[in-house]
């Protein structure tokens, strides 16, 4: 079974049937109307239109400064690190690195964007 998928013909058609599956599924947004009124009709209510998604990765930080006092004495002097990202009503927040002043993510955030008129 698997020399005959393994074949070109197979191959493509498997690969052009799982990309098809793949974007029905992954198209973004996916809208769903849910009427709130029966005198209002949903279909007429303007909703943002999506033209896209930005995708934002967060990378590192370093060099962050110390505290003083005290703190550098008992060895607390360190900052906790973390990284807020946002773009318009949407904000996320990256996991904490305890006491380093530098901090590697790999974390991607994804952000929808609409066409304004």
């Amino acid at each position: 079974v698997a020399k005959i998928a393994d074949l070109p013909v197979i191959k493509k058609k498997i690969k052009e049937d799982l990309l098809e599956d793949l974007n029905k599924q992954a198209v973004f947004p996916n809208r769903v109307t849910i009427p709130l009124s029966w005198t209002a009709d949903p279909m007429q209510i303007w909703q943002p239109q999506m033209t896209g998604i930005l995708g934002v990765k967060l990378k590192s930080v370093r060099g962050l400064p110390r505290r003083g006092g005290m703190r550098r004495l008992v060895g607390q002097d360190k900052p906790d690190v973390y990284g807020i990202i946002g773009l318009g009503g949407k904000e996320w927040r990256s996991g904490v690195k305890k006491n380093s002043v530098e901090a590697t993510w790999e974390d991607w955030y994804e952000f929808p964007l609409e066409l304004l008129d």
